[in-house]
């Protein structure tokens, strides 16, 4: 494998500082009955599953889960890992707002001390070795395959120069606040921004303006007022 030849040295995810482990297991065995929902709920777990992960590290779409139980979530600077089926497939989580979790194909890479910069990094590069086939050889079964525990050691990432990491990681992760604006200044700002955000960024971004275009279209229906400056406002929050 030619990182192994890199001038600058490889290190496995564990040598990293990540420790690795399985996604919360759903199984009412585990933890009971849970209420599963398409539509956000109060005090529901978001649910991604990684078959929902896109290969631009992000997430395609989301479930909700309500359980009583005080279940594993992923935590800030985590990286959410498909360990079955589309093996690869991975999403960095850089901004935690509620209680996410994954289910027991999914794989988490936790690390204490975490550097979002750094899980970007990595987080790509995983999905570059996805794109070139590597999992395919490291993963066993069929049905897209299977990635056990114990061969974690055998999956390396360069040691690449600091800024050369950065430049990878914020393609990905570039946590640039959404400038304030108006109708009159919105579209320069916005695309001053696009310029700069990352893959997660914009993806966020994508996801706020359609659920305030829903609103929109909505007050349209109901031949209500619509405040172009206040649906505006909403996206640098």
């Amino acid at each position: 494998m030619r990182i192994q030849k890199y001038k600058g040295g490889y290190r496995s995810i564990k040598n990293w500082g990540y420790t690795i482990k399985r996604g919360q297991n759903l199984q009412e065995s585990q933890i009971g009955k849970s209420i599963y929902s398409s539509e956000k709920q109060d005090n529901y777990y978001s649910l991604i599953r990684p078959t929902n992960f896109t290969e631009y590290g992000t997430v395609e779409k989301l479930e909700y889960l309500g359980n009583p139980k005080q279940l594993s979530c992923i935590e800030i600077g985590d990286i959410a890992f498909s360990g079955e089926g589309t093996v690869g497939k991975c999403v960095l989580f850089s901004d935690i707002n509620a209680r996410w979790i994954t289910n027991i194909h999914g794989i988490i890479l936790n690390k204490e001390s975490h550097d979002i910069k750094e899980s970007a990094f990595v987080a790509s590069f995983l999905r570059y070795l996805r794109a070139i086939g590597y999992f395919d050889y490291v993963s066993v079964g069929g049905q897209g395959g299977s990635l056990a525990k114990k061969y974690w050691e055998d999956i390396i990432v360069p040691n690449f120069p600091t800024s050369i990491k950065n430049r990878i990681a914020d393609l990905y992760c570039n946590s640039i606040a959404y400038p304030k604006s108006t109708p009159i200044t919105f579209k320069a700002k916005d695309s001053e921004w696009e310029a700069k955000a990352g893959i997660i960024e914009l993806d966020a971004m994508n996801k706020k303006i359609k659920c305030e275009l829903n609103c929109i279209l909505d007050s349209i229906i109901h031949c209500e007022d619509i405040d172009i400056s206040a649906s505006i406002a909403k996206l640098s929050i």
